[in-house]
């Protein structure tokens, strides 16, 4: 008689960007491996088709009507509390939530009497005392993305039974690609990726880009910005008037939302720049180093973990002033032939790459 299939319920909101992609890929190596897979969120932003995606793959996508990530957020709640104990059968052998809010604890309703509950926070870690850290706290068992962050969980939580795997920062394979020659003296393109928010302060490297890039070897440069505004507080046009009015439009560009699977903007990038304050493990540097483009980040979160071992970025204290410093440093780097692409790109590979880690979260959630 075959064996019967394990059945997983992951629950969370399903947000762009890095969840869209863990979710996606985590979803898909299940299948893959037999498993019965339900996607149960109150809260979604995605695209329909990838939606669709999921559903094509063989996976149950259970969602109430409202699913907007922000105005009907109650009528979605409401409708989920009501209809998903006829909609779901409390039979699943594993629930795997990702993202925090109290609505974890109540979806444990689904599991059978011997299944297990594991919670995943893809950013940080809770903070004690919030309901995100009794939401974990409640849980069989906790994924942080590095050490850093899973030592942070135990401040927060208390002792449980913890394991660190990184979340999947893309959908396929990095294809090998060939690396471009050393800059030298012809003009640096430099990127920065993510949500145009406060804390990640795209809106103070846009401002100052003509200070940090006003001389050698970080001059000549471009900085290209791709990313959305934050609905709270949108500065893309604010950036956008400020470039125009200081006649920067040859040295800065502010490109927009981005399709955060199209990694060949990679391609025509030297180095990516992440002033952020707040982060976890952010899913653009392991895009981006995977693809062996270097990086200068600031060191929030689980950010540290990526120098392991690792003589291609740099990682500064959260602090302006030692950020350009270190971009400058890196800019001296490029341009001398000091920053070796293939050797960043295999050590990317053979800790975050699709290969690696489809077998990590298989044997851990299977």
């Amino acid at each position: 008689m075959a064996a019967k299939a394990l059945r997983v319920l992951i629950s969370g909101g399903l947000a762009v960007g890095g969840v869209q992609t863990h979710v996606t890929m985590l979803s898909r190596v299940l299948r893959a491996a037999g498993a019965e897979v339900t996607v149960a969120a109150s809260a979604s932003n995605w695209p329909a088709s990838a939606l669709d995606d999921l559903r094509d793959a063989g996976v149950r996508v259970v969602l109430p009507t409202f699913t907007a990530m922000r105005n009907q957020s109650r009528l979605a709640k409401a409708e989920a509390l009501m209809t998903w104990p006829f909609r779901l059968k409390r039979n699943f052998d594993v629930l795997y939530c990702h993202g925090h809010g109290r609505m974890h604890l109540w979806m444990r309703r689904f599991l059978h009497k011997d299944g297990i509950c594991i919670y995943h926070e893809l950013i940080e870690a809770p903070k004690s005392g919030s309901m995100m850290a009794r939401v974990a706290s409640s849980m069989d068992m906790i994924i942080a993305p590095t050490e850093t962050i899973a030592e942070r969980v135990v401040d927060a939580v208390g002792p449980c039974r913890i394991c660190v795997i990184p979340f999947f920062s893309t959908e396929y394979p990095v294809a090998e690609r060939k690396f471009a020659s050393p800059p030298e003296k012809r003009e640096l393109r430099v990127a920065y990726f993510g949500r145009l928010v406060k804390h990640k302060q795209p809106d103070w490297l846009v401002r100052e880009w003509s200070k940090i890039a006003n001389q050698f070897p970080l001059a000549p440069a471009r900085l290209d910005v791709y990313g959305a505004d934050y609905p709270d507080d949108p500065m893309l046009e604010s950036l956008r008037g400020f470039v125009r009015e200081q006649g920067l439009e040859n040295q800065v560009a502010l490109h927009g939302a981005y399709d955060h699977n199209d990694l060949s903007l990679l391609d025509n990038t030297d180095l990516v720049l992440l002033p952020s304050r707040v982060e976890g493990l952010p899913l653009v540097l392991l895009e981006a180093v995977q693809h062996g483009v270097p990086f200068v980040a600031m060191n929030a979160g689980g950010i540290a973990s990526l120098l392991e071992d690792n003589p291609d970025v740099m990682v500064t204290p959260i602090n302006n002033a030692d950020f350009v410093a270190a971009v400058h440093s890196m800019a001296y780097k490029l341009r001398n032939g000091e920053i070796d692409q293939q050797r960043l790109s295999r050590w990317a590979k053979s800790r975050y790459g699709v290969e690696v880690l489809s077998i990590r979260w298989r044997e851990l959630i299977l």
